[in-house]
């Protein structure tokens, strides 16, 4: 995988007592923002191969939204940890299946759906909420002054390109990559906004 799309989930529902926060669904300007990203990431070629996302229903409903805007889809990766998951947590999510992919092609998820036959050279989208996908584009964004300031908006994308292969060769003994190597595997190209 070459490039790593953080995004925040589309526009949802508020939380009350008859919808608690894990179960809000998105608006009807939510299901606009979804659309409209899937659109431009496949304007852009840049529709992913693999989608891990929240298993709260508004980032499932965002990630449902999506692949119906794209013929061929990303295989996708429903996970519980990935909820209200902090930086920390999605940057070694998102390190670790680079890794996996390029190392030994992608492991079983739980609750995988796939569309296709996958594309291992082909982007990662990982699909939360913040402050977490905030706080990692603020991270590895480097010196770039419109991301260290600025955080995800609903339905936003932060494109990363993978810059350093060698540093997925750099694990400690339980394989996982340091998150100090994981900062300088990755360059911030740019912020997508969303416009609906």
């Amino acid at each position: 995988m070459q490039r790593l799309l953080i995004m925040r989930h589309a526009t949802a529902q508020y939380a009350n007592r008859q919808s608690p926060d894990r179960q809000r669904a998105l608006t009807d300007v939510g299901r606009a923002q979804a659309a409209q990203m899937a659109c431009l990431l496949r304007d852009r070629n840049e529709v992913p191969v693999r989608m891990l996302h929240s298993d709260a229903v508004r980032c499932r409903e965002t990630a449902t939204v999506m692949l119906a805007q794209w013929r061929k889809g990303p295989q996708i990766v429903s996970r519980k940890d990935l909820y209200l998951a902090g930086a920390g947590h999605l940057a070694s999510v998102a390190t670790e299946e680079i890794f996996a992919a390029n190392r030994e092609g992608f492991a079983a998820g739980e609750e995988v759906s796939s569309a296709g036959e996958i594309d291992l050279a082909g982007p990662l989208l990982v699909l939360a909420h913040n402050p977490g996908v905030s706080e990692v584009m603020r991270l590895w964004s480097g010196g770039d002054p419109e991301a260290r300031s600025s955080a995800l908006r609903t339905a936003d994308i932060a494109v990363f390109e993978r810059q350093d292969a060698a540093v997925f060769e750099r694990q400690d003994s339980a394989g996982a990559v340091s998150q100090d190597a994981a900062r300088s595997a990755f360059r911030f190209v740019e912020l997508l906004r969303s416009e609906a």
